[in-house]
């Protein structure tokens, strides 16, 4: 189905979240990280990661967009050329946003029919072009498998989008094969994409069913018109379900981005971006999808899940590490999958446990815990395929009182734990070098393994001071600020 080019009349509310209980002075927002050096795939040793407001306030999980750039912004991944990935399509949107450019075109939450999302953004620098021979499926699975270790991300609301270099990468992702890459995905945007449109990958994007949006601007010379053209008609002459859209732009010239993703100009008006005819922003497109086995289906919302958890614990008693939980309700559960880290990041599965399906005690016994600080999760997947996570619990087999506040430097949010048994009302500031109070908050902590996000994405880059006040707490740790 071809839709006529046309920019999106409404602004789109930018929505900022409070994720902090008792936060006294400044409101939480989207997070924008750089992970300049860290190699995820062969192509890849540099990307940005973009939280939602609310990630650290609870256990939910997130759909995924991944955007891949183009030609223009290969790096090696390194803090000075990474930024490179910040001029184009959503990671630029979200860096305007964080720097508070109210023309900024990300919506957060996006709203569609009547649900709220939020979207896990992972925005890696491709150091080269890979090759057609499998090292492009290999480059987008590495990097959904390291999002999906290292974040809670909805498996089944996966979206990938690119523009010239990576609209052709991403297109040629599920055009290898349906059944090992289409059905990882739940829709599909290409700009200008650097793909010519062969009959097999249309034949396999089709036997995935998944939701296909291509633009172009029509005197493109770089991405041709000729390959998204053919990409849609051919899709549409194999019956595809849902039908591909494609928006062509009456312009010369390669580009297409800021039409469709939406940018702020330098003064003469803002671009919102297009919409369809059913008048959805491309990511409200994008987000209203979900895979469901070989199929995809427009989401009914955030229903809740059959499962309601009760108490959970882990705990160490004579070398071995005892995970405990409970269910009050349950029903149409599959599995529960204990998992540990040592970084309380990346996590690892120890055992799948089936569930009972009506309320009930469960147990596992980690009989070789690591040494040192580990922690512990629980993943409970329903029939659907839906997941839900317990919070992290953290043991330290030294048994020693720990607080730590990590990462530092850091570039947004960052993490302190404490693990002692001063429990109660914590104050919590931040002064700057000078001796000036720049945040202040209020909790109440009542474990003894406690952990909070402190979002700093509004601070000057510098060196700050976080002073812990509590019933027995008087300490302070300094942390570097880095500049976004």
């Amino acid at each position: 189905m071809r839709e006529l080019y046309k920019f999106c009349r409404a602004v789109v509310c930018i929505l900022l979240f409070i994720p902090m209980p008792s936060l006294l002075f400044s409101q939480a927002k989207r997070t924008l990280t750089a992970f300049p050096g860290t190699t995820i795939d062969t192509y890849i040793h540099g990307f940005y990661v973009s939280l939602p407001a609310s990630y650290g306030t609870g256990s939910k999980s997130y759909p995924l967009l991944i955007f891949l750039h183009g030609i223009g912004e290969v790096g090696d991944g390194s803090a000075s050329q990474l930024p490179a990935v910040l001029r184009n399509g959503p990671p630029m949107q979200i860096n305007q946003q964080v720097n508070n450019n109210t023309d900024a075109h990300f919506p957060d939450p996006v709203v569609v029919n009547g649900n709220s999302y939020e979207f896990i953004v992972i925005a890696p620098q491709i150091a080269t072009q890979p090759d057609q021979n499998g090292a492009e499926q290999a480059m987008v699975d590495d990097i959904i498998n390291y999002a999906s270790s290292h974040w809670r991300v909805d498996a089944s609301k996966i979206s990938l989008t690119g523009l010239s270099m990576g609209g052709g990468i991403a297109i040629e992702y599920p055009g290898q094969s349906a059944t090992l890459y289409g059905v990882k995905l739940a829709s599909l945007l290409g700009v200008a994409v650097s793909s010519f449109n062969a009959s097999d990958r249309t034949k396999e994007i089709a036997a995935a069913h998944l939701p296909v949006w291509l633009t172009v601007n029509q005197g493109d010379p770089t991405g041709p018109y000729s390959y998204t053209i053919g990409y849609v008609d051919q899709l549409n002459a194999l019956s595809a379900d849902p039908a591909p859209l494609e928006t062509i732009f009456p312009v010369s010239g390669h580009g297409g981005w800021v039409d469709t993703y939406g940018a702020p100009t330098d003064g003469s008006g803002a671009h919102p971006g297009i919409t369809n005819s059913a008048g959805q922003n491309v990511y409200q497109w994008m987000a209203q999808y979900k895979r469901v086995g070989s199929n995809v289906v427009i989401d009914a919302g955030a229903q809740p899940l059959p499962v309601t958890w009760g108490p959970y614990s882990a705990r160490l008693s004579g070398g071995t590490v005892t995970v405990n939980w409970s269910t009050l309700q349950e029903q149409n559960n599959r599995y529960f999958i204990v998992q540990r880290s040592a970084d309380g990041k990346s996590f690892a599965s120890l055992d799948t446990t089936a569930a009972a399906n009506t309320p009930h005690d469960y147990t596992y016994v980690d009989e070789t815990p690591l040494a040192g600080t580990s922690y512990y999760r629980i993943i409970q997947t329903d029939l659907d395929g839906r997941s839900d996570y317990s919070g992290v619990m953290r043991i330290n087999s030294s048994g020693s009182e720990q607080l730590s506040l990590k990462p530092n430097p850091t570039a947004g949010l960052v993490y302190l734990e404490m693990m002692n048994a001063d429990l109660g009302r914590l104050e919590l500031s931040i002064t700057d070098a000078a001796g000036r109070t720049m945040r202040k908050w209020s909790y109440d902590k009542q474990t003894l393994y406690w952990m909070q996000a402190i979002n700093t994405g509004s601070l000057p880059a510098g060196t700050y001071y976080l002073t812990i006040r509590g019933p027995k707490t008087r300490t302070v740790r300094s942390f570097v600020k880095k500049q976004q």
